[in-house]
């Protein structure tokens, strides 16, 4: 492991993600019971709940975009937009205006701008460490995204109990700058300069598909120009060409869910996601009643430290099928 780490780029990267990670956990904690404290609703805080999942479902639409787009200004671009969003909220509260329809409108769309987040950072992986390191790089940023959940969970209800929830969006707008600094560091080799070497090596072969970088790097880090200078030609054939490009992508996605058992397992998911969702929307209430903030931390990070542990022993159940084990975990969830 600690190889890796001595790799600048994925030590920045992996800190990158770390700290963002850090900064949605003390927020959503914040958030929620900030929306549950201004209304005592339980209402309330499912439809805030329902607002910040609801983006998670476009991030499909993601996928083809980071391939086309310099995956450092992707990173450091959402992190930069993301702080000034979240300042809304303590803002508002300093001038009086605060209000429960600013916070359901700050919630959805950091969550929206938190979307392509995670793609560009599993798309960049597999260009800034080698391929036998690849393996133990995602194990990491699993488990350290995991890890980090249910120990901030806890601590952003302690924080919350301590120094009020409008000052941790505050330290939220903080953790997306020192994150916005991280990835600025970047290096990551661009697609573009990796297709035209095999271009220019081969001519007109379309040998680039068997390039590890080409067919692996997730977006360039500099995109390509034209030889003009410019951004398209007069009649916007390069903006057609790189729609209609985005929207081939796309359709293939969605074909290949429908032949797969991925796609028959992402439907069971939505209904159980929306189940846990509902549990969680009722969580700052029911906090409430066992002892404010801390317990409500308390029961997010139980939550989290569930999921963590559910992702380090996974790998002990790989000998199970498959819709046994699936069937059987979601009982027990429901139990």
């Amino acid at each position: 492991m600690s190889s890796l780490f001595r790799n600048p780029n994925f030590a920045r990267l992996f800190a990158g993600r770390v700290v963002t990670n850090v900064g949605d956990s003390l927020y959503y904690v914040a958030a929620m019971w900030l929306v549950y404290d201004l209304t005592g609703s339980s209402f309330y805080t499912g439809l805030a709940g329902f607002l910040v999942l609801t983006p998670s479902a476009l991030q499909f639409l993601f996928g083809p975009l980071v391939d086309r787009v310099s995956l450092r200004r992707l990173l450091v671009g959402t992190q930069l937009v993301q702080a000034l969003v979240v300042l809304v909220v303590p803002v508002a509260f300093t001038l009086g205006y605060l209000n429960v329809w600013v916070l359901l409108g700050v919630m959805p769309l950091l969550s929206l701008l938190n979307q392509p987040v995670y793609p560009a950072q599993s798309a960049a992986l597999p260009r800034i460490v080698e391929r036998e390191d690849l393996v133990r790089a995602n194990s990491l940023f699993s488990l350290a995204y995991q890890g980090i959940d249910a120990g901030f969970n806890a601590v952003g209800g302690l924080l919350v109990a301590l120094v009020g929830a409008t000052a941790l969006f505050v330290l939220d707008a903080a953790t997306f700058l020192v994150a916005a600094a991280l990835f600025a560091g970047l290096r990551v080799r661009a697609a573009g300069e990796a297709r035209a070497a095999v271009e220019s090596a081969d001519g007109a072969d379309d040998h680039g598909a068997d390039d590890p970088v080409a067919a692996t790097d997730g977006g360039a880090d500099e995109p390509a120009q034209r030889a003009d200078g410019g951004d398209e030609t007069a009649d916007g054939t390069d903006d057609d060409a790189e729609r209609s490009s985005y929207l081939a992508e796309l359709r293939e996605g969605i074909a290949f869910l429908r032949g797969t058992l991925v796609g028959k397992v992402l439907l069971g998911s939505l209904v159980v996601n929306g189940t846990f969702g509902a549990a969680m929307a009722v969580m700052p209430a029911y906090g409430d009643l066992l002892g404010g903030e801390v317990a409500y931390g308390l029961l997010s990070a139980a939550v989290g430290g569930g999921i963590f542990v559910g992702a380090v022993v996974a790998s002990r159940f790989e000998r199970f099928a498959f819709g046994r084990l699936s069937i059987v975990g979601y009982l027990l969830g429901a139990a």
